[in-house]
């Protein structure tokens, strides 16, 4: 029985509305092994699709999945538009006792075009204290929310702090 665009419609709901739902577990999950953005990257991109439900091209089935995949995978990694791949402190080794850390750089990305290079300690965002990439994710999200063009992220690189203006929407 081959499938239909309703069932697929109803199959991406469910998955969506779940996957919003259940934000902080998957974060949770990814945590033990990874760092501990899964969740809240999955859900913004999912509460976008049920946002834009409507708009959705349904040509066919392919079309409509291509555009909701758009969507989510925009979203994935929020600070992927940066360039970045983060840890917190506790899951690197040697790693000093607060901030969250760098642990790869997209050398195009625009994170690197600032300076930011891996193994820097992200100490605050906005003024805001951060221990978890997570954190990370929230302020910039916060700041979008806020119509903010750029944020204030306070680095450690080695002994030095600084702080370096970063976009708020890198996407």
């Amino acid at each position: 029985m081959a499938a239909t665009l309703p069932d697929v419609e109803r199959v991406v709901r469910v998955m969506a509305e779940t996957v919003v739902a259940n934000e902080k577990y998957f974060g949770d999950l990814d945590a033990v092994v990874g760092d501990g953005d899964f969740g809240y990257s999955m859900a913004r991109g999912f509460e976008i699709v049920l946002s834009d439900w409507d708009g959705f091209d349904r040509t066919d089935i392919s079309t409509f999945l291509k555009k909701v995949a758009v969507v989510i995978t925009s979203r994935i990694g929020g600070t992927s538009g940066l360039g970045l791949k983060l840890a917190a402190v506790g899951n690197v080794s040697g790693a000093q006792t607060k901030g969250v850390v760098i642990t790869a750089i997209d050398p195009n990305g625009s994170a690197a075009a600032r300076g930011i290079e891996t193994g820097d300690v992200i100490l605050t965002v906005s003024g805001q204290a951060v221990s978890t990439p997570v954190e990370v994710q929230n302020a910039l999200s916060k700041a979008r929310g806020e119509d903010k063009k750029f944020v204030l992220v306070q680095l450690m690189s080695g002994e030095t702090t600084r702080f370096v203006a970063v976009p708020a929407d890198p996407m």
